[in-house]
C-alpha cells in the first residue's frame, strides 16, 4: 500500500505479527503519503483489516527519500521481519534446516567461479539439503561462482586497509590523483558478456548448481538493487541486470540450480561504519540496508542456494540472521528449496547452517559429521582475474581431480572459483579446466553425484586411491590418481568374497581379475591400455560390488 501526492507527509505504519514457526515478532510496514490530517482515518481503516493492530510511528516519519525505497520493494514492505532477541528463533531449531537435493548426503561437487572485486561475482556453492519426495537425500555434483576484476591491480584489499608499497605504487604510474574506488564503476563495462555463454560453459563442465556472487564488500550490485543507489550494474558500468540475464540463461538452457552470495556488510557504508564504531550496539546498517536488500534479492530471483559472506566482525545478533532465515526457511517464496552457508555473523562459521565452509580452501582430509564445502581457487593466489598470472600460477586439472576427489571422500562438495574478467569473458584457460572437468565427470561421475561416504575414505596401502559408497546398490569405489606401472593396483580396505565380488573399470566395461591380498585387501589386475584406449585421464575408478 504505497500511495503518492505532492507536497504531503510520508507516515510511517506499522503492525506486529505472530510468525508462524514461533513467537518472534514480525512486522508488518506501511509507508503512506498524506495530508498530515489524514493519518489517523486511514489508520482506523487499517485497524479493520484480518491484522489489526496497527501503529502510527510518529518518531519515524522522515523523508521520501529515507522511507520510498523500504516501501518500493513491496507495498507493504517487510522492515526487520524479527528483531534480535529476546524471542527470536535460535540457531538450534535452524542449524540442520534442509540440504539441497543436488547436493550428496556424503560427497559432491560444487564448483565456484569468481573474482572478488567491484565488477561481478558468479559462485557455485553447496548449502543444505532437501528431500526428496522418497525422502532419501541426492548428491550434488559441481558448481561454480564467477566474478570479474574491475581495476588490474595486485588486490582489491588495498582500497580497504592494506596499503602496501607496490600496491601505492602501481595505483601512481597507472591511475591519476585522487583516483578513488567508485571511479572503478563506469570502467567495468561487462561489454562482452553473455549469459548463454556461460551457462553452456558450466552445464559442460558437470556442474550442478551456480552461484553468482551479487554483492561483494565493497557494496556493489550486479542488480538494480533499490538500496544502492548509482552503486550497481544497471545504474553504473554494464547499465544492465546481470543476476537476471544469467538467472535466465541458467533456467532455461541447463540443469542447474540457481544460486547467489550475498556479503552482509560493506567496506564504505557510512551506516556501517558508524555501527562498527558504537560496537554494533545501533543496528542502522542491518535494518536500513542489508536486510531489505536480501528480501529483495530471495523475493525478486528466488534463488536456491544463498550463500552469506562478510560479517564485517558483528555478531549474528547484529544481523539479526536467526530472525531472517527463519522468514527464509518459512515464509519466503522459496521456503521450500533454499539451502544456507554458515557465515551468518561472528562466531557463527563452522557451527551454524546449512552446511560448514569454515574456512576458504577448507579441506581436512578426514570425514566430518556435518555436510561441508571445500572453496577453493583455481588461480593458486587470487580468487580474482590477474592478467599477470603465470600458467604455473593455475592448477593443473590432475590437481582439480584431486581435490576433488579428496573432498567427495570426506563428505564435503568442491567449491572451484574462477576469475572473469572485468569485459565479461572466461578467460581460456579457466573455460579448459571446467571443460576438462567435464569430460572427467562423463567417465567418473557414477562415483562422485548421489554417492555416500564409506567406512574408509583413503586407503592404507596405496595412498592415492579414496573411496565413496551407493550402499543401495552395495558398489564401493576406489578412485585412483595414478595408473601404477606394474598394472597391478593394491587395496589395503575392501574385502572381497571369490565368486561374489566383482570388479570394473568405469568407461571399459570388463570384468578384472582380482585375487585376494594375504591378510586383508586385493590386488586387481588392471587392463593393458593405449593412451588412446583409456576410459579417460587424470584419475580412473574402480567399481568393487559385495566388498565389505
Amino acid at each position: 500500500m504505497l500511495m503518492s501526492a505532492a507536497k504531503e507527509t510520508l507516515h510511517f505504519f506499522a503492525c506486529p505479527l505472530q510468525m508462524s514457526s514461533g513467537n518472534c515478532r514480525d512486522w508488518l510496514v506501511a509507508v503512506i503519503q498524506l495530508p498530515d490530517e489524514e493519518p489517523e482515518r486511514v489508520l482506523e481503516s487499517l485497524a479493520q483489516t484480518s491484522a489489526p493492530s496497527w501503529q502510527l510511528m510518529p518518531s519515524l516519519r522522515t523523508s521520501a527519500a529515507e522511507l520510498l525505497p523500504l516501501a518500493a520493494a513491496n507495498s507493504l514492505a517487510r522492515a526487520d521481519p524479527c528483531p534480535p532477541p529476546p524471542g527470536c528463533p535460535v540457531w538450534g531449531k535452524l542449524s540442520n534446516m534442509r540440504l539441497l537435493a543436488v547436493l550428496a548426503p556424503s560427497g559432491g561437487l560444487p564448483m565456484a567461479m569468481g573474482t572478488k572485486t567491484s565488477s561481478f561475482h558468479f559462485f557455485i556453492w553447496d548449502l543444505g539439503v532437501t528431500l526428496d519426495k522418497q525422502d532419501q537425500i541426492r548428491a550434488p555434483g559441481p558448481c561454480f561462482p564467477l566474478r570479474p576484476k574491475a581495476p588490474q591491480i595486485p588486490y582489491k584489499w588495498y582500497w580497504q586497509k592494506e596499503k602496501l608499497p607496490e600496491y601505492v605504487n602501481f595505483m601512481k604510474d597507472n591511475y591519476p590523483p585522487g583516483f578513488k574506488y567508485e571511479d572503478f564503476g563506469p570502467l567495468f563495462t561487462a561489454k562482452f558478456f553473455n549469459a548463454n555463454q556461460w551457462a553452456d560453459i558450466f552445464q559442460a563442465s558437470g556442474a550442478k548448481y551456480i552461484v553468482l556472487t551479487s554483492k561483494h564488500h565493497e557494496g556493489f550490485t550486479l542488480w538494480a538493487s533499490e538500496y544502492s543507489w548509482n552503486w550497481n550494474a544497471v545504474d553504473e558500468g554494464p547499465k544492465r541486470d546481470i543476476v537476471k540475464e544469467l538467472e535466465v540463461a541458467i533456467r532455461n538452457r541447463t540443469d542447474l540450480r540457481f544460486g547467489l552470495y550475498y556479503s552482509l556488510f560493506e567496506w564504505f557504508h557510512p551506516l556501517f561504519l558508524e555501527d562498527q564504531l558504537g560496537s554494533f550496539r545501533k543496528r542502522q546498517f542491518p535494518v536500513s540496508k542489508t536486510l531489505p536488500e536480501l528480501y529483495e534479492l530471495v523475493t525478486k530471483y528466488q534463488p536456491e542456494v544463498l550463500w552469506s559472506d562478510g560479517d564485517g566482525g558483528a555478531p549474528d545478533s547484529y544481523w539479526n540472521s536467526t530472525g531472517f532465515l527463519a522468514w527464509l526457511y518459512n515464509d519466503s517464496p522459496v521456503r521450500d528449496t533454499v539451502v544456507t552457508n554458515d557465515r551468518w555473523g561472528d562466531g557463527s562459521i563452522c557451527k551454524h547452517g546449512g552446511y560448514y565452509t569454515c574456512s576458504d580452501r577448507y579441506n581436512p582430509g578426514h570425514l566430518l559429521p556435518h555436510k561441508w564445502e571445500n572453496c577453493m581457487t583455481i588461480d593458486k593466489f587470487s580468487w580474482g582475474y590477474r592478467r599477470d598470472a603465470w600458467i604455473s600460477d593455475y592448477l593443473t586439472i590432475e590437481e582439480l581431480v584431486k581435490q576433488l576427489v579428496e573432498t567427495v571422500s570426506c563428505g564435503g562438495n568442491l567449491l572451484m572459483n574462477i576469475g572473469p574478467t572485468l569485459d565479461g569473458t572466461i578467460s581460456a584457460i579457466f573455460e579448459e579446466r571446467l571443460r576438462q572437468m567435464g569430460f572427467w565427470l562423463k567417465v567418473n561421475g557414477e562415483a562422485i553425484y548421489e554417492t555416500h561416504t564409506w567406512r574408509s575414505q583413503n586407503d592404507t596401502v596405496t595412498p592415492d586411491v579414496w573411496y565413496t559408497s551407493r550402499p543401495k546398490e552395495n558398489l564401493v569405489y576406489a578412485i585412483f590418481l595414478k595408473w601404477p606401472i606394474s598394472g597391478q593396483l593394491f587395496l589395503g580396505q575392501p574385502k572381497g568374497t571369490l565368486g561374489a565380488t566383482e570388479v570394473k573399470l568405469l568407461g571399459h566395461g570388463q570384468s578384472l581379475k582380482w585375487t585376494p591380498l594375504e591378510r586383508n585387501g586385493i590386488t586387481v589386475e588392471l587392463p593393458q591400455l593405449t593412451s588412446h584406449q583409456m576410459p579417460c585421464k587424470w584419475g580412473w575408478t574402480l567399481a568393487l560390488s559385495n566388498v565389505i
